[in-house]
C-alpha cells in the first residue's frame, strides 16, 4: 500500500501516469507512440508548409513588381510616340530597365532563387547572354532548369508550385524592355515602338496569369497550413491525455490511500500495544 501511495503522490506531484514508457501499459504505449509519431511529422509538414508559403508570397510580390515594369514601359512607349522631339535616351533606359528586371528575376529567399526551377543556387537570368537588338523569342538568358519546386504536405499529398523564369510572361518582359536598346527618340521609329509595346502588354497579361495561378498556390497552402495546425492542437491534446492523469480523480486516490493506510498503522500499533500487554 505504501508503494501504491508514493506511486500516486508521484502522479499527482507530476500529472503523469508514469515517468518512462515502460510503466504504461501496452495498449497505451502502442497508442502513444503513435500519436507522437504522427505529431512528428505533422509538425514537419506544417513547417515545411509555412516555409514555402513565404516563398510563394515573395514570389506573388516579385510578379507583380515585374508587371509594374512593364506598365512604366507602356507609358514611356506611349510617350514617345507623342513627343517626336523627345530627347530621352531610349537605350540607356532599356538597359536600366534590363537590369531591374534581372534583378527582380533573379530574387531570393533563404539563399534560394525562387525562378530558377530546381536550380535554386543558381541565378535564372543572365541579361549579358541576350541577343541586342533582339530578333525574336531568346530564352539564352535562363540559366535555369525546367523543374517546379515541390513540397510534400501530408504522407499522401504533394503540391507543385511556382514559376521558372524561362516562361513567356518573363521572356516577352525581357524582350520589350531590350527592344529599347535600339530605338532612337529622333528620328523614332514608330513601328518599333508599337512592336515594344504590343510585346510589354502580352508581357504584362502573361504575368497576370502567372501571379493568378501563384495565388491560387497561396490559398491553397494556408488552408493547408490551417488543417496541419488544428491536427498538430487535436494530436498534442491526445498524447497529452494518454500521458496524463485526471488530477482530481488521482487526489481522491491519494486520500483514501492515506485514510487507508493511516488505519492499517493504527490497527497493527493498537495489535503490538495488546501482543505487548499480554507479556507483562
Amino acid at each position: 500500500m505504501q508503494t501504491r501511495l508514493a506511486n500516486a503522490q508521484l502522479q499527482k506531484s507530476s500529472g503523469l501516469k508514469s515517468s518512462t514508457y515502460a510503466e504504461l501499459g501496452s495498449a497505451d504505449v502502442s497508442r502513444l507512440v503513435t500519436v507522437e509519431d504522427t505529431l512528428s511529422r505533422t509538425k514537419a509538414w506544417s513547417a515545411n508548409t509555412q516555409t514555402v508559403l513565404d516563398r510563394v508570397e515573395v514570389m506573388h510580390s516579385t510578379l507583380g513588381s515585374i508587371g509594374d515594369k512593364m506598365t512604366s514601359l507602356k507609358k514611356t512607349l506611349s510617350a514617345a510616340v507623342s513627343n517626336t522631339g523627345s530627347v530621352l535616351d531610349y537605350p540607356e533606359l532599356g538597359r536600366g530597365m534590363l537590369n531591374d528586371l534581372k534583378n527582380l528575376m533573379n530574387t531570393q529567399v533563404d539563399g534560394r532563387y525562387l525562378f530558377s526551377g530546381g536550380r535554386t543556387d543558381t541565378a535564372p537570368v543572365d541579361i549579358s547572354k541576350l541577343t541586342l537588338p533582339p530578333t525574336g523569342v531568346d530564352l539564352n538568358y535562363y540559366q535555369g532548369d525546367s523543374s517546379l519546386a515541390s513540397v510534400q504536405v501530408s504522407s499522401d499529398l504533394t503540391l507543385t508550385y511556382g514559376v521558372t523564369a524561362n516562361n513567356s510572361g518573363f521572356e516577352k518582359a525581357l524582350r520589350a524592355a531590350a527592344m529599347l536598346t535600339d530605338l532612337t527618340a529622333v528620328p523614332i521609329d514608330s513601328d518599333k515602338v508599337k512592336a515594344a509595346y504590343t510585346l510589354a502588354s502580352e508581357a504584362f497579361n502573361d504575368l497576370v496569369n502567372i501571379r493568378g495561378n501563384v495565388s491560387v498556390s497561396s490559398s491553397r497552402l494556408e488552408e493547408i497550413k490551417n488543417s496541419q495546425d488544428d491536427a498538430v492542437t487535436l494530436l498534442a491534446s491526445r498524447a497529452s491525455d494518454l500521458k496524463s492523469v485526471d488530477i482530481a480523480d488521482i487526489a481522491v486516490q491519494v486520500s483514501q490511500l492515506q485514510t487507508s493506510l493511516e488505519a492499517s498503522f493504527s490497527a497493527l500499533a493498537k495489535i503490538s500495544s495488546l501482543s505487548l500487554a499480554k507479556y507483562l
